[in-house]
This record gives C-alpha cells, structure tokens and sequence, in this order.
C-alpha cells in the first residue's frame, strides 16, 4: 500500500481549444504530482458520507518508504477509531485497539468488514492521461480559482453499473408509489443524481494546482478528499515503530494449514 495512489485514466479533449488546454494543464499538473510524492512525504484525509448521519475518515500520512493510514467513524461530535494501519518494510502494523500485529500485506483480519474498502477508497486519485480518445471527455470547466471540474463518460462497466443502480432505484420508488407510501426526499434526490450522471457524464472535481481529484464517485458512494499537504523531503516518519510492541505473524502458513487455505483471484 505504498505510493498510495490510483491514475485515472482520461484524456485530452480535440474539439475544444479552451478545454483541451484547461484538461493539459491539470493532467500535467497531476504528473508532476506523481513525481513528487516517489520522494516527498504526503498528508491528507478521505470522508465517505454514510446514511444516517455516519461518515467514515481515513487520515493517510505517506512517505515514499512506508505509511501510516488511520480509520475512524463518526457520528454528530462523536468519534470512534477503529483502526490504524502502519505500513512498514513490506509488512503491515495493524492496531484494532484491542491487538497489535505484523502482517504480510493483505493478511491482517481487519475488525470491520467494510475497513479494507475504505482504506483502498481513501487512496489518492489524480486526473493522469494514459490513452489518447477525446471521447472520454464530456467537458471541463473552471469552477473557481483552485478547482476544476471534469466530467467523463466512464467505461462500458461504470455505465453498465448507472444504469443498473438506476434502474433498482426507479423500481423501489414504483413498489413504494404503487403501496400508496410516501417516496423519502433522499431516495428523490440519489435517483436524480443518477440520472444525472448517466445523462451528462461522471463528475470529477479536481484540484488545479496538483491535479488530484477532490470529489469523486455516486451517490451515496462518493469520495472527499481533504487538507492534501506535502511533508517534505529527507524527513523520516513521525511515527515509531518498536518490534516489541507488535505481535509477528508474518511466518508462511505450515503445509498442515495450507489445507484450510483458500485462494480467490
């Protein structure tokens, strides 16, 4: 989990010459990010907005040799940490408050089923070209100084997924309708919202100075990234890491226990 970062596959527009220039600058600009974070320290902090007023916070500090991601619900002014996870050396230093353990990457029994999505979700994207195919794109736009916003077809699957969420999302609004009860606000609004990225393209607000991607995603699975700050060059973790304090369980399975072993890929 390293170079914790996910490129995201878009292209400059043809068609455009604003646009086209607008969509270079910041691809340009998330390249030189991606450059940066192979030898400076990062920091910043992923919220999911949850249903029922929860929201999920990774708080992700990244240096180029080793991170620390810590994972957090919250609830109005209450706050609960369920976990934080050290990468360190190959290994990952998982802390559930309950137990300390070294782990071979993506071994760690996480305490919360839902924990490796968010930990994998809070990521940092940025808006890098890696094909040429103008029609990707549906428009770019300045939305003030600091911030642009993209909007993209997204692939067959993406499409093929709205569609689906839109399609169950009418259905239950006719079952509700159909019962004579009430359809909730909230389902209005995500079934609007739906639509709307089905019709006008997946939107993308990033910010122009990086290049890294703020907002992302549909609701109600939708990504905010916040307080990206760079920590420097030549500075070590600020964290420590005593061998003592963690239980090893890095040793390979024994060929007894390799016959409980499932592997899935």
């Amino acid at each position: 989990m390293n170079a914790l970062f996910t490129v995201v596959a878009l292209v400059a527009l043809g068609a455009d010459p604003t646009a086209d220039a607008l969509l270079k600058e910041v691809i340009s600009a998330a390249e030189q990010t991606a450059i940066r974070l192979k030898t400076e320290g990062a920091a910043w902090s992923a919220r999911f907005e949850l249903t029922g007023g929860l929201t999920v916070v990774v708080d992700t500090v990244q240096f180029p040799a080793t991170s620390r991601l810590a994972l957090k619900l919250t609830a109005g002014n209450q706050s609960q940490s369920l976990l934080t996870l050290i990468t360190s050396e190959g290994d990952w230093l998982v802390d559930d408050g309950r137990s300390r353990g070294r782990y071979r990457p993506f071994e760690a029994p996480l305490p919360w089923g839902a924990a490796a999505y968010f930990l994998n979700a809070s990521s940092l994207p940025m808006l890098t070209k890696e094909v040429v195919s103008g029609s990707d794109i549906v428009s770019v736009k300045i939305l003030d100084v600091a911030r642009v916003a993209v909007r993209s077809r997204g692939s067959g699957i993406q499409r093929e997924n709205l569609r689906s969420m839109v399609a169950k999302s009418e259905g239950f609004a006719a079952q509700l309708a159909a019962a004579g009860k009430p359809v909730a606000p909230e389902l209005s609004r995500q079934l609007a919202n739906l639509k709307k990225q089905f019709d006008e393209g997946f939107l993308l607000i990033v910010d122009r100075q990086t290049g890294i991607i703020l907002d992302r995603g549909i609701p109600p699975k939708e990504v905010h990234l916040l307080g990206f700050t760079w920590k420097g060059t030549g500075k070590g973790a600020e964290w420590e890491i005593r061998a003592k304090d963690w239980v090893d369980h890095t040793q390979q399975f024994s060929s007894e226990e390799m016959k409980d072993v499932i592997q899935i890929g």
